[in-house]
């Protein structure tokens, strides 16, 4: 494991120097959430930086942060340093960074219990949360979702399924005629 001290330093936001192989794309509405959640809680996520061939500052992670900032007018945004990694690793955390918070979801029982407590105190509309969860903590449903297809049961007590080696029956394991059927008709008790 790396391990190192980060430091927070305040930089210039326009000496900053954007990643021009930034392949995270962001949308209005996400910027908009950006500017939402720094208007009301600040500036919490601090930019991660790269010092370049020439030594400016080259943005490793937070476009976004940085271009809500600046629509907020913003002159400043705190930011760590990454200068110790390679060109090759700086590149790869740029990917990994947005890589890793992708591959999850919510507990959408806990997202909808934590929105429904916040409901009488924030609009989470305003950080980027759809009306897709009721308030009760219950998932939308369509009225026009179709009923599942319901399939017809043949099989009966007592029927043995040999599947390869393998046999299943439709028995009881408790019932030791079951169990003799089951094994072939070898008692096994």
């Amino acid at each position: 494991m790396r391990e190192n001290e980060l430091k927070i330093e305040e930089i210039e936001i326009d000496s900053l120097v954007p990643y021009e192989n930034n392949a995270k794309k962001h949308t209005r509405e996400q910027i908009d959430a950006v500017e939402a959640s720094i208007k009301e809680f600040g500036f919490r996520n601090p930019v991660i930086v790269w010092r370049n061939a020439d030594g400016l500052p080259e943005v490793v992670a937070g476009h976004a942060r940085i271009t809500a900032a600046k629509n907020l007018g913003m002159k400043k945004v705190p930011c760590v340093a990454c200068d110790d990694l390679s060109d090759a690793q700086r590149r790869a955390l740029t990917l990994v960074d947005n890589q890793t918070t992708m591959m999850t979801g919510w507990d959408e029982d806990l997202l909808a219990y934590e929105l429904d407590v916040l409901a009488d105190e924030f609009d989470m509309g305003d950080f980027g949360f759809s009306e897709e969860l009721e308030p009760d903590g219950l998932s939308a449903v369509e009225e026009d979702d179709p009923e599942p297809e319901v399939t017809i049961c043949r099989a009966k007590r007592g029927d043995v399924f040999v599947l390869g080696n393998h046999r299943v029956m439709c028995g009881d394991s408790t019932c030791p005629e079951d169990v003799e059927k089951l094994c072939g008709g070898v008692s096994r008790t």
